[in-house]
């Protein structure tokens, strides 16, 4: 909430709801310029919950995968970020959008989102289900958003020769590259689908905000938990303890 503004603001007044792309965070209060800041309505259901970052990386990505009529997608890793991606892609023209996890309960909120498949890779071999699944070919677009060096070498695997990679996620941690055969032969196409990537940042904050209007990236049914400023630390510990029932969890003052 906005609580007090510079003499040359006309966009934005006290007591207005905002949310943007800010580095700072863990703050009571920030003090910044309007470029990376959206004006949130009151009429917006669930506003403490309208959350821009991450819809406008969703957007980022969803512009970069950029599906044509029929393809194949493959959407690794179900958490709050990949399951915007489903639900944004079901009217996209797609065919096959496949969702590859690790928890069941994940899946199913994927599958209620718009997944045509559900694969739990703990389970299932994913590499010879979504071979099946694409008569052999390789899917046509996969978006690896697990931050695991393993889903980036079964995107790899999975993906059709001269196909796309989309990946905003951030390696880490040194892992062992294990592709670099497939990507030889394959040769894909990848996508580093950070917000830098974004050739115009203030309109995708506003794509962001609309689609959340229109329901195409509900962040708000995504959820899952609430924590106090003044008890972050429980926030910290739920989200390092991989309890799979966390999908999103939001911070209130």
């Amino acid at each position: 909430m906005v609580e007090d503004i510079g003499k040359n603001i006309s966009e934005f007044e006290v007591g207005d709801w905002v949310s943007g792309f800010k580095k700072q965070c863990l703050a009571d209060y920030l003090i910044t310029d309007t470029s990376k800041l959206i004006k949130i309505s009151s009429e917006i259901a669930d506003r403490k919950k309208c959350l821009i970052e991450p819809m406008t990386c969703v957007v980022n990505i969803l512009r970069a995968a950029n599906p044509k009529l029929g393809d194949s997608i493959v959407i690794i890793g179900c958490g709050v970020m990949g399951l915007l991606c489903i639900n944004g892609l079901k009217k996209s023209g797609a065919l096959k959008i496949i969702a590859v996890d690790f928890f069941d309960s994940r899946l199913k909120k994927a599958q209620e989102l718009g997944a045509t498949h559900i694969i739990n890779a703990k389970k299932e071999d994913s590499v010879k289900m979504i071979n099946e699944l694409t008569n052999g070919n390789g899917t046509d677009i996969v978006i690896e958003i697990t931050g695991k060096m393993a889903g980036f070498h079964t995107a790899c695997q999975i993906i059709k020769r001269k196909g796309k990679i989309l990946t905003p996620s951030l390696y880490a941690k040194t892992e062992p590259m294990q592709s670099g055969l497939y990507l030889m032969f394959k040769s894909p196409i990848i996508h580093s689908t950070h917000p830098f990537y974004s050739d115009d940042y203030d309109r995708d904050m506003n794509i962001a905000y609309d689609s959340y209007k229109k329901r195409i990236l509900p962040i708000n049914e995504l959820v899952t938990h609430t924590f106090q400023f003044n008890n972050i630390n429980e926030a910290f510990e739920k989200l390092t303890s991989g309890d799979p029932s966390l999908i999103k969890g939001i911070v209130e003052i």
